[in-house]
């Protein structure tokens, strides 16, 4: 599924825009595909792959705080990786079943964040230590650190060669 919104964002990143808030109440169902939506906040991409901070650029509307990168949290200049970051969340949230960070508590939440302090779940999935890196390779706090588009796209996790089902390829946080 995962595979499947990549692909629907792939869209994004042939046409130079960033979406800038995706998170799993932006993604809707057509049977088994799913479709991005919300696209108030998607801006297009200057030469030097950032939103520049131009007050005519910005979103009319307040982002979902809990789904800030922290380079909008520094409210800096952005690119792609605040879409790798919000696809970060959802694989997070997918797999986990919870946000990574968001307590009910909005300025815990935000400590969470900037501290990246990962929330656990009650149960914890088997996921495998390769799968574990992709999704905190794509939460990175440092933009520069996060994963690359085309290293994300191509990751083996998204390959159909690798094996999912392996027991011994799993592990705990």
């Amino acid at each position: 599924m995962f595979k499947k919104i990549l692909k629907g964002y792939s869209w994004f990143r042939e046409n130079n825009l960033i979406h800038r808030d995706l998170k799993l109440q932006n993604i809707f169902m057509k049977g088994e595909e799913p479709i991005l939506s919300d696209f108030g906040t998607v801006r297009a991409l200057h030469e030097e792959l950032r939103v520049n901070k131009d007050p005519d650029e910005m979103s009319p509307r307040p982002f979902t705080r809990t789904i800030l990168s922290s380079e909008q949290v520094r409210d800096e200049p952005y690119g792609v990786p605040v879409d790798i970051w919000g696809l970060g969340l959802i694989l997070y949230q997918m797999i986990y079943g919870i946000h990574p960070f968001v307590t009910s508590k909005e300025i815990e939440s935000q400590r969470n964040i900037d501290e990246m302090r990962f929330q656990k779940p009650d149960v914890e999935p088997l996921i495998s230590p390769v799968c574990k890196e992709l999704i905190y390779s794509m939460l990175q706090k440092d933009p520069e650190k996060r994963i690359t588009w085309d290293d994300l796209i191509n990751h083996k996790v998204l390959n159909p060669e690798f094996s999912y089902a392996n027991p011994l390829l799993s592990d705990k946080i």
